[in-house]
């Protein structure tokens, strides 16, 4: 039998202390108490999105119900502080620079080791290939010492009927190559760390011809937060969007476990939002 459960409990946040109230249904007080953190969550989610408040903490201290025409009470004495952290809000600049990063700047160390290294190179080539006319054809090696020496082998096959030139794959082959894609001739070549970097910020610049359509433009923007995410923590609020002013595309990346103490290379993004751990 399902019974309507109110939980009462108190909300610190930058501006206010409030004290609230939120129902959920469910079959025993124990359950109840099992979906009151969720349920807090999503409470201090919608504070946060709507009264613009950074950090919100909180704390039941009373759940009631009602059985056989009666409230009863349990109190919950031993009920720990949830806490939420806003979101960071990231431009398409400010993720073609993450990428940039990760691929060409050995002082950063959100991706530790060889084979992290490796993956993160492999599944951003793979993106990139799945938005044009390329196909990763093996695993990325590195070729020397220094991160630019990375590359992974493709295979770039131009089909007349979709585009007239090499797309944003025009900016990095010789003109030799291009002009064997517009005559349908494969190319295949070795794609650089440089040139990867090179081929995604071209693809995230709003005023690049090359993903025209908003609704594939907005999954290439979600997909590229996806990929960081995977390597390097937090995970992806929800899937990008046209900013307010209709100038830019955002995408808005929150933080969970997977993240280091330091907030790793999100921390270098939206300086209003910290995602360092602080110790009490």
């Amino acid at each position: 039998m399902m019974n309507t459960y109110q939980i009462h409990f108190r909300a610190v946040t930058p501006l206010c202390v409030v004290t609230e109230r939120l129902q959920v249904h469910a079959q025993s007080a124990n359950e109840a108490l099992d979906l009151s953190g969720q349920a807090l969550l999503d409470w201090m989610e919608r504070r946060n999105r709507y009264h613009d408040n950074r950090f919100v903490r909180a704390k039941i201290f009373n759940l009631v119900w009602q059985e056989k025409g009666r409230w009863k009470d349990l109190l919950v004495e031993q009920a720990e502080w949830v806490e939420f952290m806003a979101p960071k809000t990231l431009t398409t600049e400010d993720l073609a620079d993450a990428v940039k990063r990760l691929l060409l700047d050995a002082a950063d160390q959100s991706l530790p080791g060889y084979d992290e290294y490796q993956g993160f190179f492999g599944d951003v080539a793979e993106l990139v290939c799945n938005y044009t006319v390329g196909e990763v054809t093996g695993l990325a090696q590195l070729h020397g010492k220094e991160m630019e020496e990375w590359a992974a082998p493709v295979k770039i096959v131009l089909d007349s009927n979709l585009i007239e030139d090499a797309g944003p794959w025009g900016r990095i082959l010789s003109r030799e190559q291009s002009e064997a894609l517009v005559q349908q001739i494969p190319v295949e070549r070795q794609l650089s760390a440089k040139d990867l970097a090179e081929l995604l910020g071209l693809m995230l610049d709003v005023r690049s011809p090359y993903l025209d359509d908003p609704q594939t433009f907005g999954r290439f923007v979600t997909d590229v937060a996806e990929v960081i995410c995977k390597w390097c923590g937090g995970f992806v609020w929800d899937p990008a969007k046209l900013a307010v002013s209709g100038k830019a595309w955002i995408v808005r990346i929150g933080r969970d476990a997977s993240l280091p103490a330091d907030g790793g290379i999100w921390q270098n993004y939206d300086p209003d939002i910290s995602f360092e751990q602080k110790n009490d």
